[in-house]
């Protein structure tokens, strides 16, 4: 008995609702990061619900589903323990918990396997929209910042961001200019910041490879992602990026390998020497001087707004939250975290990668990061590739700088394995999504 990969048919509504989901999952305006939070942002917050329930409707998802209903129960008996930890419910931010862990099942439950190519096409698409924007932004400021002005979406400019399209944010040029390379500006892409559009990238660029068996001629994607990624100029992302490169060099044989290894070691000297990576690095490394620019920063007469301290500085303080709230954790309300309540109600941790034991405690964590294996080593098998911890290294590089624990795309991806059809093979390099068969043709013998 071999079973083959999901085929389902994917129609053009079903592309609309995914280019949405990428979308959401980029966050770059508030109107975009109502699927995370309310947000004063009811149509934002209106239009995913509406579409999820048109695609619940055309589908015919089935909610019968045993592990749907233990990680639900799991959850809620969480949040009974919270609840009677903080003697204070908290019901908009345990219902998007709700909400994202549904629209997770959902995608899956739709696209299984399909997600995968279509996050990669869609990134791909964005990024070439962001690569025109990147250079009309970088010939002519002025005129091109001018028009974003007249067309970016309301209340979409921020201090790092001077206004957003949907499909392309354009950066505000002066927030960068102590670190650009050869005067370039940095490309935040579809996102709210350069960063965070290179995690985008990062994840696109894994299922391309993973796909294509790391083939890089003729592989247009590849480029155009890398291209994207250069732009970017997000230490995190070029951090990412070499563990891309040594899953690459894992999957080569010996002969190759030492000769990507001839290539890349100059490479990553090079990509080292940029301010942008070997300079940030240094001072990142410094903690003794990064602590007393948080406690200066903290101190100082005109601190109103919320504080984002450095990745290294936010694993540090995510840790002493670990430290008073190790089992339970400190729950969905982030005032209730230790350094939120004991040190400054202005620092925000913006890391995943430890927030998700802080916020759930050990034994939910636990289970997420044992869930995180289960669907990186089924990604492993389902392309066959070598290395099942791969795409986990990835995503726990990524989230020292970002939280990505509850996104749906990110969440569909960790829950996958729980949730998908058993035994997928990817058959051939797929390039097309249109042609399929009906599901119940899965089992061939």
């Amino acid at each position: 008995m071999v079973k083959l990969q999901y085929t389902n048919k994917i129609g053009v509504f079903e592309y609309i609702y995914f280019f949405m989901i990428v979308i959401y999952t980029a966050m770059g305006t508030p109107f975009t990061k109502a699927m995370m939070a309310f947000y004063n942002q009811p149509l934002g917050f209106a239009i995913p619900i509406i579409m999820t329930l048109i695609l619940i409707i055309r589908r015919k998802v089935n909610f019968s589903n045993r592990n749907l209903y233990i990680i639900l129960a799991i959850y809620f008996i969480w949040l009974i323990l919270q609840t009677i930890k903080y003697n204070q419910i908290y019901p908009t931010i345990s219902f998007f918990v709700f909400y994202n862990i549904m629209i997770a099942y959902i995608l899956i439950q739709v696209y299984q396997t399909k997600m995968f190519l279509l996050y990669e096409k869609i990134v791909v698409l964005l990024s070439v929209v962001a690569l025109v924007g990147w250079m009309f932004m970088t010939i002519a400021p002025n005129a091109f910042g001018s028009l974003i002005d007249i067309i970016k979406m309301p209340k979409s400019e921020t201090g790092i961001i001077r206004g957003n399209i949907l499909v392309f944010s354009m950066t505000n040029l002066k927030i960068y200019q102590a670190e650009q390379v050869f005067g370039l500006t940095r490309n935040s892409g579809f996102s709210w910041e350069p960063g965070r559009y290179a995690t985008m990238l990062l994840f696109a660029l894994f299922f391309n490879l993973a796909r294509t068996k790391f083939k890089f001629w003729g592989n247009r994607n590849f480029w155009i992602l890398i291209l994207a990624l250069l732009t970017t100029q997000s230490t995190n992302g070029f951090m990412a990026l070499a563990v891309i490169i040594v899953f690459l060099l894992f999957n080569k044989k010996l002969k190759y390998s030492i000769w990507y290894l001839i290539l890349f070691v100059p490479l990553v000297i090079l990509i080292y020497s940029l301010p942008f990576i070997g300079d940030k690095l240094s001072k990142l490394s410094d903690m003794k001087s990064t602590q007393e620019k948080v406690s200066s920063d903290l101190n100082s007469s005109n601190t109103t707004n919320t504080y984002v301290p450095q990745r290294f500085d936010g694993l540090a303080f995510e840790y002493m939250n670990i430290i008073h709230d190790p089992i339970l954790g400190y729950g969905n309300e982030e005032n209730n975290s230790f350094i939120k309540s004991k040190v400054s109600e202005f620092l925000a941790l913006a890391n995943g990668l430890l927030k998700v034991i802080s916020r759930f405690g050990l034994i939910l964590a636990a289970l997420f990061y044992f869930s995180l294996y289960k669907s990186s080593r089924f990604l492993s098998e389902f392309y066959e590739i070598k290395g099942s911890a791969f795409f986990m290294i990835l995503y726990m590089t990524l989230s020292v700088s970002y939280d990505l624990v509850t996104i749906p795309f990110f969440l569909a991806i960790i829950l996958f394995s729980a949730f998908s059809l058993p035994e997928q093979k990817f058959m051939k390099n797929e390039q097309k999504i249109e042609k399929s068969v009906n599901p119940k043709q899965l089992i061939q013998a």
